[in-house]
């Protein structure tokens, strides 16, 4: 059984010596069974199940009942949101769970660093690409932020540069150095008033203004 699943002990009668063909629902799907007796049926939740109920099936009948509450992991900030193999990131948000589960950074699992219900601190793997940052805690899937994986070499812009007249739109690409998308970007315009970015699409639209430059991610300047 993978250390990020917990068991659930369910008590109370007439549930049979052995299994048999006897299921139980945690949540809202079919859980995994650990052990089957005729007063306890240790299961634990199986993957994807939501909050609903805790049941038990056994030869046609099924018994009364009881709530039973999937606690989703939340993820409301990751710091930093880029940075390059090796690099600490800090996840915070709630749900997470006391013991440790699974984090994916970038595009694969990162290494686990420290855990706690409301923290996790994590390391970006060798290979990872840019991606999400997620948490795995038993059948409970985080929400994404997305992760920027920086490599030797840097970004680049897929054209370098655009020449556009007021009202024309553009858009860009950004490269990673051995030339695959690089996703989770932060955009901007130096001057709103000349380029407009259809932001939060990542890579934006850009829509002439007026007459200037335009200041691409991270303050590059670039002619327009």
């Amino acid at each position: 059984m993978p250390p990020n699943r917990r068991l659930v002990s369910i008590t109370g009668s007439g549930f049979g010596a052995a299994q048999g063909t006897g299921q139980v629902w945690l949540g809202t799907v079919s859980a995994v069974v650990q052990s089957w007796s005729d007063t306890q049926v240790v299961a634990t939740v199986g993957m994807g199940a939501a909050s609903g109920s805790a049941m038990i099936l056994q030869g046609c009948i099924m018994s009364n009942a009881k709530p039973f509450t999937i606690n989703i992991p939340h993820i409301t900030s990751v710091t930093p949101e880029s940075g390059p193999a090796g690099t600490s990131v800090s996840i915070a948000g709630t749900g997470f769970g006391a013991t440790a589960g699974s984090v994916q950074l970038g595009s694969i699992g990162g290494t686990i660093d420290s855990w706690s219900d409301t923290l996790v601190v994590a390391s970006v793997a060798a290979g990872s690409k840019s991606g999400k940052v997620e948490i795995q805690q038993g059948a409970g899937l985080s929400n994404a932020k997305s992760f920027l994986v920086l490599v030797p070499g840097g970004n680049t812009l897929v054209p370098n540069g655009v020449s556009m007249v007021v009202g024309e739109t553009r858009t860009l690409q950004a490269l990673t150095s051995t030339g695959e998308a690089a996703t989770g970007l932060t955009w901007a315009s130096s001057d709103t008033t000349k380029v407009s970015l259809s932001t939060p699409e990542d890579p934006p639209v850009l829509t002439a203004l007026g007459r200037g430059t335009r200041r691409s991610r991270r303050g590059r300047r670039r002619p327009m």
